[in-house]
């Protein structure tokens, strides 16, 4: 058996000897080091412009010597006016049926807060009536949920209906038969009623029309 030759000149190199390669190049690094020298570059720059006398935001405030009292905002009302809303109104139906418009219940939810009278589930439920001899006008108001005088405001086919019939023929206010008027509705206040009230003139109806009082044709909307 031969040995094995070295191949090259010199004496073998020891197995346990490593090469060290030189540091290599981290280009990640090399980016945060150049972004971290920029900012510092910046900040000393914003710095110099400071000293120089370099306007800032607060110079372009008006001097509080020249202004005058806060005023602050306040939402007067949560609901969202539509373009095509109409003004407050009532459809007075025969026998004794007040229907209210969309305004008007909003109206009538507004004379509940005036007159502090609490409500049952945020509505409104009960409602009173009142006249003046030789005034044509008819006055309603929100009464109290346990009122035993106040009439039920009640939710018939989406629309908001008092039936107070009773009273309407008593004070001979009930419409003829078949008959059907549009009014506006106002606010007013009333002390002989105990404060704000609601209102409408029965001798200026805006409309008036006629149904089949005994039901055999459908009624027309009473929301136009």
């Amino acid at each position: 058996m031969t040995d094995k030759k070295s191949t090259g000149s010199g004496d073998q190199q020891p197995q346990d000897q490593k090469f060290v390669a030189p540091m290599a190049y981290d280009p990640a690094k090399a980016a945060l080091d150049a972004a971290a020298k920029a900012a510092h570059e910046a900040t000393l720059q914003a710095s110099s412009l400071v000293n120089q006398g370099s306007p800032s935001v607060a110079n372009h405030l008006t001097p509080s010597a020249t202004r005058g009292p806060a005023r602050i905002n306040k939402r007067k009302t949560t609901r969202r006016v539509t373009r095509n809303l109409q003004d407050p109104f009532v459809w007075y139906k025969s026998p004794a049926t007040l229907i209210l418009g969309v305004a008007a219940k909003w109206m009538a939810e507004d004379n509940a807060k005036a007159r502090k009278v609490k409500k049952r589930r945020g509505d409104v439920l009960r409602i009173r009536f009142g006249r003046f001899e030789n005034d044509p006008h008819i006055y309603l108001w929100v009464t109290d949920p346990k009122d035993n005088d106040g009439y039920d405001l009640e939710l018939v086919k989406g629309q908001q209906v008092i039936n107070f019939s009773d009273w309407a023929f008593e004070e001979d206010l009930a419409p003829p038969p078949g008959i059907k008027q549009k009014f506006d509705l106002m606010e007013t206040n009333e002390p002989e009623f105990g404060g704000p009230v609601l209102c409408f003139n029965t001798e200026q109806a805006r409309k008036t029309k006629t149904f089949d009082p005994s039901g055999g044709k459908a009624d027309e909307d009473e929301d136009e």
